[in-house]
């Protein structure tokens, strides 16, 4: 897991693609299961790597759903296992749940992904 985090790293910063950026995320969040002592410093950063592939996509006009279900799934595992969101990821986050319901009704992942946050922010 460690080589795989440290060559997306590398393409993240070879280019900052959204897709380099999502795929370097996910491999951060996989991580949070495997390094309690690390889970917030590991969410927080794959937090602001997917906040910024999504706003890289709007930018260049060309959003897709994988940024959201990304963080969408990934913030509800975190929480799951006892991890807190601050006030500004909560805020961020709500935004971001507003803008995939609006773009992607009737994905089924984005969906699942809503209801379990639902349930854990609730």
């Amino acid at each position: 897991m460690s080589k795989g985090i440290q060559f997306a790293r590398h393409a993240v910063a070879i280019e900052a693609h959204p897709f380099p950026l999502t795929t370097l995320s996910k491999l951060l969040l996989k991580r949070i299961e495997e390094a309690p002592e690390e889970r917030g410093t590991l969410f927080d950063e794959a937090f602001l790597k997917l906040s910024k592939a999504i706003e890289s996509e709007a930018i260049r006009s060309r959003i897709t759903v994988h940024p959201f279900t990304t963080l969408l799934a990934g913030t509800a595992r975190y929480l799951e296992i006892g991890g807190t969101l601050t006030l500004s990821q909560k805020a961020t986050l709500s935004g971001y749940i507003t803008e995939a319901r609006r773009r992607f009704s009737g994905d089924p992942q984005v969906e699942a992904a809503q209801r379990r946050l639902d349930s854990l922010l609730a």
